[in-house]
């Protein structure tokens, strides 16, 4: 019996839904079902009772659940008492491949000279990485772009930033100096994974209005401009701070706008695992991003991207 196997459980035990609780634990239906199936089998009964409608536990799931909630629990407890008894807390950072570089300060470098007392070890992994490690104690600290599980509670927005389209300069699109939806009709779209939600969003949209297109696979972020370089008819959404440092002079970034002559936002958080009381070394870590950026995302200025998604604002 492994942990992850007992994480699958929990989780299809709350939700009662295959497609729900693999979304939730960002693994395939599949990946999930072969899991459950094999820990049923090493149990030697069923946990669950499979319909069309859903899952149903069976008695002896509902025997179980406390066991096995108490089991993982214990584990995240013990993930922080291994970690709290070294000798030097180390706070350990998660973020989103490129979100380093798309900081306008070395947030981190000036964290350390701040306080020199507190250690931080910054990583950054893909975002279904980051929140499998966050749940096994692996990270203290994540900044996260929405929409963010329901297993996390965002406690301050740390950047926000107009998502936008890059183009080929020798693209259509890249003499209109701004873009909406509807110029999208019939262009093949190149998009990056690390913005699912607004991903989703166009996507929708365009079904919508009737604008046929086509969604390139999933690629690398160091490979995002190289392929809109090389494939003149994509068109790709990202954010312009993450390429700044970047040289592609035959790239154009063009605003990207909605109906209402709104812009859709691309809004990073700072976020913890909820029911989990932080530490002295994790409180302090956001304080600091409160003082830091509470003033600068205090109010409700932009309401486009929270009406689109909901579960943005904290």
């Amino acid at each position: 019996m492994e942990l992850r196997q007992i994480q699958y459980f929990v989780q299809l035990y709350k939700d009662c839904n295959m497609t729900k609780s693999s979304q939730a634990l960002y693994i395939s239906q599949q990946g999930l079902s072969k899991s459950v199936s094999k820990l049923e089998a090493e149990l030697g009964f069923p946990l669950f009772q499979r319909t069309s409608s859903g899952v149903t536990p069976t008695e002896s799931a509902v025997k179980l659940y406390e066991f096995f909630k108490k089991v993982l629990d214990s584990y995240q407890e013990l993930q922080r008492e291994v970690a709290s008894v070294h000798q030097k807390r180390v706070l350990k950072i998660i973020a989103s491949p490129g979100f380093a570089l798309a900081t306008d300060t070395d947030e981190f470098a000036e964290y350390g000279k701040l306080y020199p007392e507190f250690e931080t070890m910054y990583m950054e992994e893909p975002k279904e990485v980051m929140v499998q490690s966050m749940l096994e104690g692996k990270g203290d600290i994540a900044y996260m772009v929405p929409p963010i599980p329901e297993e996390f509670q965002s406690h301050q927005i740390v950047g926000r930033e107009p998502l936008y389209v890059a183009v080929n300069n020798a693209h259509p699109l890249a003499e209109k100096g701004k873009v909406a939806i509807a110029d999208l009709e019939g262009r093949p779209l190149l998009l990056l994974n690390l913005y699912e939600g607004h991903n989703g969003w166009i996507l929708r949209h365009a079904e919508q209005l009737g604008i046929s297109y086509s969604v390139y696979n999933q690629v690398a972020l160091n490979e995002f401009l190289s392929i809109l370089c090389a494939k003149e008819e994509l068109v790709g959404f990202s954010s312009k701070l993450l390429y700044r440092y970047y040289n592609f002079p035959g790239i154009t970034f063009l605003p990207f706008f909605l109906d209402d002559g709104s812009q859709m936002y691309i809004e990073t958080h700072l976020v913890t695992l909820k029911g989990v009381y932080p530490d002295r070394e994790t409180q302090h870590y956001i304080d600091y991003a409160k003082e830091k950026y509470s003033t600068v995302f205090h109010d409700t200025a932009f309401r486009a991207e929270s009406a689109l998604f909901p579960n943005i604002s904290p």
